[in-house]
């Protein structure tokens, strides 16, 4: 084989965790469930932020386009 289908064929089990047994399986567990606890949160942060944003907008309207409150 040359050497790029090795590294190819090293990328795949390595990606897995299989080339260092059982822990790596773990360590790539690990990293599996600590990114879809980063998107669990950006969510939970994104659903938070709009759900905040709504309620000021429709808390206080926008200011009527003639009027001179932001003019100096």
């Amino acid at each position: 084989m040359s050497r790029g289908q090795r590294w190819r064929t090293y990328a795949r089990f390595l990606h897995t965790g299989q080339i260092f047994g059982l822990p790596g399986q773990v360590i790539a567990l690990i990293a599996t469930l600590s990114t879809l606890l980063l998107v669990w949160t950006g969510f939970a942060l994104t659903i938070r932020r709009f759900a905040a944003w709504r309620a000021r907008t429709l808390r206080s309207p926008a200011p009527k386009s003639g009027s001179l409150s932001g003019a100096i």
